[in-house]
């Protein structure tokens, strides 16, 4: 019964009717100027002005993306000095259809109204028109996806703006004819649905979630509407022996609660049998339904489609688009993306990275299994070199040598890390540099060092990434070593980094 409850509280939360969407400041262009002002001053005011600001002075922090459409993203404002834009590749924020380019990651405190610009290439757009672009906002908080009504467009520069006042992560969204059609179709899943044509469609997502009774995908949500919402979600429920079990456990527990308005079974336009249910909400005056879809795909999974509406004539209209369901193609499970991709060959192996070691110091190659990085499963880490054997280094600690394919382009994720600590807490970027390999290819390479606490000791890194020629895969390398070891030492580490060259 546990498991039945959870699950009504998750289709009550259909019929609650959400609100989204986020306006910048009312005005038709996004970027300020500030007219200069000239005014007799006194030598002791000169010299006030001369002096260190109080207030933060207005900046600009930028990115450049290695591969079209996009060319560049940059943030202008007033905000702290920890403030930096990258690129996100993590897997919550990708593969949307619509979805334009890369999405950005700005972090930080944004101390007032700042303008976020993308450049895109005009060369490298495809069939989109700029004038179909629209800007999208991740709410963290709400873990949810806004759109950013008021942007700007500049044809002739390439660029289109938006003034934003939080950090988070940002992209462009191909709004083209999918945001305002009556038609969704699924790539992954091989169906199409006729929409209700006051919904607009919103996005769709491929992130695949685990709760307490099996597994689920949201593949679609509306945007904001008054009058109905629609959502799409893939669900597997081993717990059930087949999905007409599950709708009637269901429809049970409503019926105790008094809730069930309605049921049954709707044959899709390819024959294709669902089973449905409708939930009475209403308080009063204050009407609420939905009404949940469950067409089976197989015993365990199935595809869920919601309505949520205040008015119960649009029943009708939410039926009719039931029975426009059908699948365009022959179905079959995905693949669990960790699983392949945990299975992944490294293209990088030891004898593809030279490099001249300290006297004392050496290294033994790593056995080139490839695991994802954290949650990530497109974030893959093989360790090339892994055995580090020191002798007669003092304070030097480990050094790691890694084959990573994360999507990030090697200058990109450098300037990104340095962005993102130096001066946080006690660490500093002390020093770095860009070099070129043998094979045409460069190296970014930053020393970065901390003060430590009470639970770590103050600790030098120094940290190489350095270009292949292989798309994605970059070489990464890590020194370890305690931060009060000797200057010359330091010097020699941080010039075996600068050496390293790859042969891929």
């Amino acid at each position: 019964m546990r498991k039945l409850l959870a699950l009504i509280t998750a289709l009550a939360a259909c019929g609650a009717l959400f609100s989204c969407g986020q306006d910048p400041a009312e005005t038709d262009d996004p970027e300020e100027t500030t007219e200069a002002v000239t005014e007799e001053i006194t030598e002791e005011e000169a010299e006030e002005e001369t002096a260190e600001p109080d207030e933060p002075e207005e900046r600009t922090v930028g990115i450049s993306f290695d591969l079209p459409p996009l060319v560049s993203a940059a943030l202008h404002g007033v905000f702290g000095s920890d403030v930096y834009i990258k690129e996100n590749t993590d897997e919550i924020h990708r593969n949307y259809v619509g979805q334009f380019g890369t999405p950005v990651e700005i972090g930080g405190e944004l101390l007032e109204e700042s303008i976020l610009r993308f450049e895109y290439d005009p060369d490298n757009m495809g069939d989109v028109p700029p004038g179909n672009l629209s800007l999208i906002f991740y709410n963290e908080k709400e873990s949810r996806y806004d759109t950013i009504k008021r942007i700007r467009l500049d044809e002739e520069k390439h660029t289109i703006s938006a003034k934003i006042t939080e950090p988070g992560t940002y992209f462009l969204f191909d709004t083209g004819e999918k945001a305002h059609t009556t038609v969704y179709e699924d790539d992954e899943y091989k169906f199409r649905i006729a929409i209700p044509e006051e919904i607009e469609l919103r996005y769709v997502s491929s992130y695949l979630e685990d709760d307490e009774e099996g597994k689920f995908k949201v593949l679609l949500e509306c945007e904001k509407n008054d009058k109905i919402q629609v959502g799409i979600e893939y669900l597997e429920r081993p717990g059930y022996s087949n999905t007409v079990e599950m709708v009637d456990a269901i429809c049970e527990t409503l019926d105790s609660q008094e809730t069930l308005y309605q049921m049954g079974s709707v044959t899709g336009a390819d024959g294709s049998t669902g089973y449905y249910f409708v939930v009475d909400f209403s308080e009063g005056d204050d009407k609420a339904y939905s009404i949940n879809c469950f067409y089976p795909l197989n015993d365990t999974e199935c595809i869920n489609i919601w309505y949520g509406f205040k008015d119960l004539e649009l029943l009708d209209k939410a039926m009719t688009s039931l029975e426009s369901f059908e699948f365009t193609g022959h179905y079959s499970k995905p693949q669990d993306p960790a699983v392949k991709k945990q299975n992944e060959t490294c293209p990088i192996n030891a004898n593809s990275v030279t490099f001249e070691l300290p006297v004392g110091v050496t290294m033994a190659p790593g056995d080139g299994s490839t695991t994802p990085s954290t949650d990530d499963p497109d974030h893959l880490i093989s360790q090339i070199y892994e055995d580090c054997r020191i002798n007669g280094y003092d304070g030097l600690r480990n050094i790691f040598i890694e084959g990573e394919k994360n999507g990030i382009a090697p200058a990109t994720e450098a300037d990104a890390y340095r962005q993102s600590i130096d001066g946080v807490n006690g660490i500093k970027c002390v020093r770095s540099d860009e070099v070129e390999l043998s094979n045409g290819k460069k190296g970014y390479i930053l020393q970065i060092e901390t003060e430590g606490d009470d639970q770590l000791e103050p600790t030098c890194y120094i940290n190489g990434y350095f270009e292949t020629n292989l798309a994605s895969w970059t070489v990464r390398v890590t020194v370890i070593a305690d931060a009060d070891m000797d200057r010359a030492k330091k010097d020699e580490l941080y010039k075996v980094v600068c050496g390293v060259d790859v042969d891929v």
